[in-house]
């Protein structure tokens, strides 16, 4: 879980004291969110807690489209919409692309 104390670094904090910030990220396994000019903008992550999450993100996925759900799920990452749709339900908009069961509007 991301401590907002302690995560929430200046890229140039991290730069200064990048052993520092990697030891206590491997030590704790929270991503550090960095910051340019006080706006969020990249994550680091230990690669091995990515991945485990990417994988559940797979799995999850793969549920949803076994379960075969009649409508689409929207989620929002940053300023892109994903439609989930599980099995043969789900609509498609106008000007969207399906990859799979994942829809993503190409409006963004």
């Amino acid at each position: 879980m991301l401590d907002i104390a302690n995560d929430i670094r200046s890229l140039s904090d991290f730069k200064r004291n990048t052993s520092e910030l990697l030891d206590r990220l491997k030590k704790t396994g929270n991503p550090l969110v960095l910051t340019i000019n006080g706006k969020a903008e990249i994550v680091v992550q230990d690669a091995e807690r990515a991945q485990r999450q990417y994988l559940a993100a797979i799995r999850t996925l793969a549920t949803i489209r076994r379960l075969q759900l009649p409508e689409a799920i929207q989620v929002n990452i940053g300023a892109k919409q994903v439609n989930v749709t599980g099995g043969t339900g789900g609509t498609r908009k106008r000007g969207s692309r399906k990859i799979g069961h994942l829809n993503r509007d190409a409006g963004g």
